[in-house]
């Protein structure tokens, strides 16, 4: 008699001899190989979300950067966009991210210097003089952050 690759489940020939006890075994693994994925369906949670908006303040650099604070504590990650296609990827305790922007049919791109404390996260670019490319334009900016449900 063969058996599966994965759980070893009996794969009978024409001439092997077909036993009950091969059945209460087989049964036994898919229940226990169901159970398993049950129980790891379950670990992946539910996600809950958190938005909120900003207003840019035109200033960039070191020495101005962006703060957001996340009042239900460390997101699993943030979404930071605007109207005019401009987006950012915000995944706690990375020490930078990457600026997008797809106006029209330009694409641009800038690396972030980022910086987590508790729930709070700043960021800033030093590789540009422009607000836009900190997500800091005196124009609308919108957050949206997601968590695990049945993480609290």
């Amino acid at each position: 008699m063969q058996q599966t690759s994965h759980f070893q489940l009996s794969q009978w020939e024409g001439e092997d001899r077909i036993l009950r006890e091969n059945f209460n075994s087989d049964n036994a693994k898919v229940d226990a190989a169901l159970a398993d994925h049950a129980a790891a369906l379950a670990g992946c949670g539910n996600c809950r979300l958190w938005a909120t908006t900003y207003v840019g303040t035109d200033e960039c650099g070191p020495s101005h950067p962006n703060h957001l604070t996340f009042p239900n504590g460390m997101p699993l990650a943030a979404l930071v966009f605007s109207y005019c296609g401009e987006i950012m990827v915000l995944v706690p305790n990375a020490t930078s991210t990457t600026y997008h922007t797809y106006m029209d049919t330009t694409y641009g791109y800038n690396r972030m210097q980022v910086s987590w404390s508790g729930n709070t996260v700043s960021w800033y670019s030093d590789q540009t003089q422009t607000p836009a490319y900190q997500m800091n334009s005196p124009s609308p900016y919108y957050v949206l952050a997601f968590y695990q449900a049945d993480a609290e």
